[in-house]
């Protein structure tokens, strides 16, 4: 191709490396410190233990009444 049209680029590639030198980095966040998690499982296990040892606390009362459906 060089020998035929002069370069060993396709008219497409033009630039290219231009534009790589111009991105970014992708990294991975899943397992990233950087990046803010939406949970924090320490907290959230530690109030689930409070509230779970509350003398108070009932689970089997809240929530777990079927509810009846009726069809029209």
């Amino acid at each position: 191709m060089k020998d035929q049209w002069g370069t060993s680029y396709l008219s497409s590639e033009y630039g290219w490396e231009e534009k790589i030198k111009k991105q970014k980095m992708l990294r991975e966040i899943s397992n990233d410190d950087l990046t803010p998690k939406k949970h924090d499982f320490v907290v959230q296990k530690e109030l689930h233990e409070k509230i779970r040892n509350d003398d108070d606390y009932d689970d089997w009362e809240y929530g777990t009444e079927p509810i009846p459906l009726t069809e029209f």
